[in-house]
């Protein structure tokens, strides 16, 4: 799954964080709050570091954290993608962390040959303390799972994605109205991605599968829930811009009974290209970014030709 990560820090943050990691490899063990000479604190702001994530093993927990952290009473739940049991690399785990710093390994993925899921890649939603949320691999097919989470860690997986009907599930979930929501990046009528529901209980249902033409290619991120219609992005697709994706994407709606709508397909240039992040509702105008495209057309990198290319369009 492609994923830019972007973060900002002043250029002397930045030279605090790089001297302290050349100075010393001390990741402290999983379940110890990070100690005041661990703790990296700016001149000009409150930032501070609460947990490093360890290596790859199961003692000092997850490594690559890349989905939001969830608050519930105070307490943050999250899950990272690696990490835990598993060959290298690991199957990722989910962990709680306090707002002091203390983490606990709540559950360790085990794979594929366990029915289980592997690299959890998006955040946790909370149902009346029941914690959801979806893995990228694993399960019975290896195309990824649904999945709920006690508090104390007890796993349950409540769906299995195999392609025909979605594979490798591409953001988190979303409740409406005790049913849950989101999308596949794969599978489908057309192995162009679906959007599903699934309930509580496990009874999934595909609601729209793309089909890779100007109604958009691989969804990603996580569904929004305005007023009962579902709206998202795919990376591909659309009706114009197509440099080796089929299309620049699309922002898209969807009904709860599976009506799709495309509402915008990016050209490229200026209005941007492949999106990957979901979309914010503010006022009735829906906010969102693209991870390519735009002007000025500059850089360097393995997307550099796809920007130059959408730029030029």
């Amino acid at each position: 799954m492609r994923r830019l990560a972007q973060h900002t820090l002043t250029i002397g943050l930045a030279a605090v964080l790089l001297a302290d990691c050349a100075a010393r490899n001390d990741v402290p063990p999983i379940g110890s709050p990070a100690t005041s000479t661990q703790a990296l604190r700016a001149a000009t702001s409150s930032f501070q570091v609460l947990h490093r994530f360890g290596r790859h093993d199961q003692s000092r927990g997850g490594a690559n954290p890349l989905g939001p952290l969830l608050d519930v009473n105070g307490t943050l739940y999250g899950t990272t993608s690696n990490g835990g049991r598993g060959g290298y690399g690991g199957n990722g785990v989910v962990y709680s962390i306090t707002t002091t710093g203390a983490t606990k390994v709540l559950y360790l993925f085990r794979g594929y040959q366990y029915g289980d899921g592997f690299s959890p890649v998006e955040g946790l939603i909370n149902v009346n303390g029941t914690l959801y949320g979806t893995t990228s691999a694993g399960g019975h097919c290896n195309d990824g799972t649904v999945y709920s989470l006690s508090t104390t860690g007890r796993e349950t997986v409540l769906h299995s994605f195999c392609y025909s009907s979605g594979g490798n599930a591409a953001g988190g979930l979303i409740d409406v109205n005790g049913t849950f929501y989101g999308v596949t990046a794969r599978g489908g009528s057309s192995d162009d991605g679906t959007v599903y529901s699934l309930s509580a209980s496990g009874a999934y249902k595909v609601l729209y599968s793309f089909k890779g033409g100007t109604d958009g290619v691989e969804p990603l991120g996580t569904l929004l829930n305005v007023n009962g219609t579902l709206y998202g992005v795919t990376f591909g697709g659309g009706s114009s811009c197509d440099y080796g994706y089929h299309g620049c994407g699309t922002v898209y709606s969807v009904t709860t009974s599976g009506q799709e709508t495309v509402l915008h397909s990016f050209s490229g240039s200026p209005d941007g290209a492949l999106p990957e992040a979901g979309l914010i509702d503010v006022n009735g105008t829906l906010y969102g970014t693209t991870s390519a495209g735009g002007l000025p057309c500059v850089g360097d990198g393995p997307m550099a030709p796809v920007r130059k290319r959408a730029c030029s369009k």
